[in-house]
């Protein structure tokens, strides 16, 4: 039977910084050392940030942290200077991956969250003398903002520039940099990883984001067998690299996947299908918005995170010479 390895064998301490955040030859598609918690980000300008972060699950459910920031100015103004340029002076790329992440997180809960029926609560209605539930709650937002305020729009869109990916929570904002170890000298395992950012606070999403974290970690042998198999010009060398490569894609496939389907000892999934797909994938599907003072005020089409973000399966298709039999996923 597959068994996890518990990850990359080579882990670097937190505050080696000469090398760079992200590198595949150690650690796969995970960075190279382990990513800063968020209150790395105190005592500078995205401060502002972690105290969103704190009350990001209680408050993003029920839509209360659109109505509180919409009405806190002092607020929107150290959101605002978060967009400066000197604000990015002098932070470690460490801390720029934190800041996307949580700056993303904060944008998709002012966006969306408290729009949803589960969110929305009940509310009694009287209807002919006899009183019924009806959905809207006292906290319902009615309908998903389809722009962002300067506020939050100018700091998404620097650290956005910054990091050179499009702003939107993303595979690294929500998996390869979304985790820390409960026992730092520990594995890479479902019960010694935990989630950062978390949108619902549901035990359903951190089970679904930390499975991708352990398939990751997992997946670092893979990539190591790639560069070995490529670097090689020993027939015997190249062999025992695709021997590597072939049981560590065993490995991902009996020991990682499976996690995702695993019950609680009375039987409840641990990531339950109906409430990713009802309450989490709602809140970071794919969508249009605007950003306001950025990009010439034009509609942004941005993509949400999911699984099939991970570049383990294209990365083995592209050594072996496999390409794809679709257009449109080439040119992704």
């Amino acid at each position: 039977s597959a068994t996890l390895t518990g990850g990359p064998d080579f882990k670097l301490e937190e505050d080696v910084v000469a090398v760079p955040l992200w590198g595949v030859e150690s650690h796969g598609f995970l960075p190279t050392r382990d990513p800063v918690p968020v209150e790395a980000l105190i005592g500078t300008a995205f401060e502002v940030f972690v105290e969103l972060v704190d009350v990001l699950p209680s408050l993003g459910f029920t839509g209360d942290l659109r109505t509180q920031l919409d009405a806190d100015q002092e607020k929107q103004q150290k959101l605002l200077r978060c967009g400066d340029p000197e604000a990015l002076v002098g932070l470690t790329d460490d801390q720029i991956e934190r800041a996307f992440g949580v700056a993303c997180y904060v944008m998709v809960a002012y966006w969306r969250a408290g729009t949803l029926e589960y969110s929305r609560g009940l509310r009694g209605v009287n209807n002919g003398g006899a009183t019924k539930a009806a959905p809207g709650g006292s906290c319902a937002i009615e309908n998903a903002t389809d722009r962002m305020p300067a506020f939050l729009a100018r700091p998404v869109m620097a650290l956005s520039r910054k990091v050179g990916r499009p702003p939107m929570i993303d595979y690294a904002t929500s998996v390869l940099y979304n985790w820390t170890r409960i026992d730092k000298d520990g594995p890479i395992t479902m019960s010694n990883v935990r989630c950062v950012l978390r949108l619902t606070g549901l035990i359903d999403e951190e089970w679904f984001m930390k499975t991708h974290v352990v398939i990751e970690s997992e997946s670092s042998h893979v990539i190591s067998a790639v560069i070995a198999a490529s670097r090689t010009d020993d027939e015997a060398e190249l062999l025992t690299q695709l021997v590597a490569l072939e049981e560590a894609l065993w490995r991902v496939v009996r020991a990682c996947l499976p996690i995702m389907y695993e019950r609680s000892e009375d039987g409840t999934p641990k990531c339950f299908e109906h409430i990713f797909y009802h309450i989490l994938r709602p809140l970071i599907k794919t969508g249009i918005l605007i950003f306001d003072g950025e990009e010439g005020n034009q509609p942004v089409f941005l993509h949400g995170p999911s699984g099939a973000m991970s570049s383990l399966l294209p990365c083995v298709d592209a050594a072996l010479g496999i390409e794809t039999s679709s257009e449109k996923l080439r040119e992704a």
